[in-house]
């Protein structure tokens, strides 16, 4: 597996304080020491959050998001997307904030990428995510454009009739 190998910059100089590293799934990383060093040992697929510390001060720890596994190794059908809210129709596009997250981890932009269709008029709008790099496949979902409520407005016209004369007219 891959290796990481610490050393603090402490003070001024390069230092040997004794460090310890937790993993937040050890089916993907486990953690080791060799000597003063902490190794990561890559075991499986997934995503795991790799936290480095000094035992003296646990609060300058450093955490790292690590995605091990070939390209497109995990359906993105198995992570949790955040559900779409409906939206009231306002004439633009209207888009979602997008949270995916796998194993109790966020995802970045960089593992999916999200398209819509339908989703300016009112109506139902459909959002799909697509899994990028050690994620693959689609998930669709959809939401409601609602229409915009008009019932408290009134409308006035200077004319109430016109005249026929063969052609669409206006009247104003």
């Amino acid at each position: 597996g891959d290796t990481v190998l610490c050393w603090p910059y402490l003070n001024g100089s390069y230092q040997m304080p004794e460090m310890e590293g937790l993993s937040s799934n050890e089916d993907v990383i486990t953690i080791g020491k060799k000597g003063s060093d902490i190794v990561l040992n890559c075991v499986g697929t997934g995503v795991a959050k790799i936290t480095i510390r000094p035992k003296y001060n646990p609060t300058l720890q450093r955490e790292y998001i690590f995605k091990v596994g070939a390209e497109g190794a995990i359906d993105i059908n198995s992570a949790v997307i955040s559900n779409p809210v409906d939206k009231n129709y306002n004439g633009y596009s209207q888009t979602q904030t997008v949270s995916v997250t796998y194993d109790g981890l966020t995802l970045s932009s960089s593992d999916y990428t999200v398209t819509y269709e339908n989703n300016r008029n009112a109506g139902t709008a459909t959002m799909t995510v697509t899994g990028k790099g050690l994620f693959s496949g689609t998930k669709t979902l959809t939401y409601k454009i609602n229409p915009i409520d008009i019932s408290g407005y009134s409308v006035t016209l200077d004319k109430t009739s016109v005249a026929y004369n063969g052609y669409e007219q206006t009247p104003y």
